[in-house]
C-alpha cells in the first residue's frame, strides 16, 4: 500500500531542517569514495543527551556510495509512527458498525548522481518499471553538497575523557562554538573510505561520526553514522534500467494504493 507520502515528506522535512540548522560548510569533493553506512537521527527526551547512539532513534537511512553516485533508502520511524490506525463508524438505521483500518507507510528510494547532477526517485519493487527524475539541486535529500551558510570557522574545544566508540571507530568528543550556537560532535582519527556527510564544520578534517545539537525551540537531536561497511558495490545498482518509464511527480503521488 502506498500510504501517506505526506508522512514521508514530513519526516524528511524534520530531518533536513535539523541538518540545515547545523551545517556550515559545503563539501567541494567530487569523489565521495566507496562504502555503505546507516545514517541515524535521534531525539532526546527532556533535552538529556546520551552517549549511546542506539537509543531514542527517530529514523534511519542507509547509504550506498560509489564515488559520484549515492543510493539512499529510508528505514521508517519508530513503531508507533510506522502505522496509522483510523477508526471508521458507519450507521444505518439502528445498526452501528465500527471498524479499524491500519496502514503502513512505504518510503521511496533515492539515487543521486553527482556527476550528472541528476536525482531519481523510485520504489524498491518498481525500479525496472518507472521512476521520477529531476535536477539534484532541487532536492533536500542532497546531503553531500550543503550550501555555505557561514564559512566562518567556529572555536573548537576538545573534551578530555569523553571518548566513545561509534560504528566500531574510536571517537573523540569536541564542541564547535560560534556565537550563541554550540554543537557537540564526535570525530575519529581513523580513515574512512567515504566522505562523511557530517563533515560540515569548518576546520575539522577528521571524519565526523556523530553530532548532537540543541535547537532554539528546545528540542535535542543527534545524528550518527553507524554500521559502516567498506565494500564496493556493482555499477548496475546505481543505474535506472533503460526500459523503465519516466513518471511526473503528480503521477507518482496518484499511483494509488499499490505501485505498479
Amino acid at each position: 500500500m502506498l500510504y501517506h507520502l505526506s508522512l514521508k515528506i514530513k519526516i524528511t522535512f524534520v530531518i533536513i531542517s535539523l541538518f540545515l540548522s547545523i551545517r556550515t560548510h559545503g563539501q567541494e569533493k567530487k569523489d565521495l569514495g566507496i562504502g555503505t553506512f546507516t545514517f541515524q537521527w535521534s531525539h532526546y527526551p527532556n533535552r538529556v543527551f546520551s552517549d549511546d547512539s542506539t537509543r531514542h532513534i527517530l529514523a534511519k537511512r542507509v547509504y550506498y556510495i560509489k564515488h559520484t553516485k549515492v543510493i539512499m533508502k529510508t528505514i521508517g520511524p519508530s513503531e508507533e509512527l510506522k502505522k496509522d490506525t483510523v477508526q471508521i463508524i458507519s450507521e444505518e438505521n439502528d445498526l452501528s458498525v465500527k471498524s479499524k483500518v491500519v496502514a503502513k507507510a512505504i518510503y521511496p528510494t533515492y539515487l543521486a548522481d553527482y556527476n550528472s547532477q541528476k536525482y531519481f526517485m523510485y520504489f524498491e519493487n518498481t525500479k525496472k518499471l518507472f521512476y521520477f527524475q529531476d535536477s539534484l539541486k532541487k532536492h533536500p535529500e542532497d546531503l553531500y553538497n550543503p550550501k555555505v551558510n557561514n564559512p566562518e570557522r567556529p572555536k573548537i574545544i576538545n573534551i578530555s575523557g569523553s571518548d566513545i566508540t561509534i560504528a566500531g571507530k574510536h571517537c573523540l568528543a569536541a564542541f564547535a562554538i560560534r556565537g550563541n550556537d554550540t554543537t557537540k560532535f564526535y570525530y575519529t582519527k581513523e580513515k574512512l573510505k567515504f566522505v562523511s556527510p557530517l563533515n560540515t564544520i569548518p576546520g575539522v578534517e577528521n571524519p565526523i561520526l556523530g553530532i548532537q545539537t540543541l535547537q532554539k525551540d528546545g528540542n535535542a537531536f543527534g545524528l550518527f553514522i553507524i554500521n559502516i561497511k567498506d565494500e564496493e558495490l556493482p555499477d548496475d545498482i546505481f543505474t535506472i534500467p533503460t526500459t523503465a518509464r519516466f513518471k511526473t511527480w503528480d503521477e507518482i503521488i496518484t499511483l494509488g494504493k499499490t505501485p505498479n
